[in-house]
């Protein structure tokens, strides 16, 4: 419940037009970074091995793809293969935080 709610939050945000531009680009891809580690961390917790969590990776690197895509048709948003390097930063650093995230059971 908490990802689909986490992702539909996300797809509203990123499909809302923008009446200013973007001033800190680099606060800019720090959301990125911090929505997709988040998106990780929560498709993870669905999932019971780890084949299943790059599974998850994948689709939602997938997710981020189209979300650039619909912007690029948004009057005030542009598509941004820099927005898709900062998800895809997200993505890696919950896979090498998961061990503090996600203990593995004993």
């Amino acid at each position: 419940m908490a990802l689909m709610l986490t992702l539909a939050s996300i797809t509203h945000l990123a499909t809302t037009p923008v009446a200013y531009p973007v001033i800190h680009q680099i606060h800019d891809k720090l959301l990125h970074v911090a929505a997709f580690f988040v998106l990780a961390w929560l498709a993870d917790l669905t999932t019971s091995d780890i084949s299943e969590m790059w599974s998850w990776f994948f689709l939602l690197l997938v997710y981020g793809l189209i979300l650039e895509l619909i912007q690029a048709m948004i009057p005030g948003r542009f598509f941004s293969l820099l927005d898709l390097g900062a998800n895809a930063c997200g993505l890696l650093a919950y896979s090498f935080g998961r061990r503090l995230l996600r203990p593995s059971p004993t």
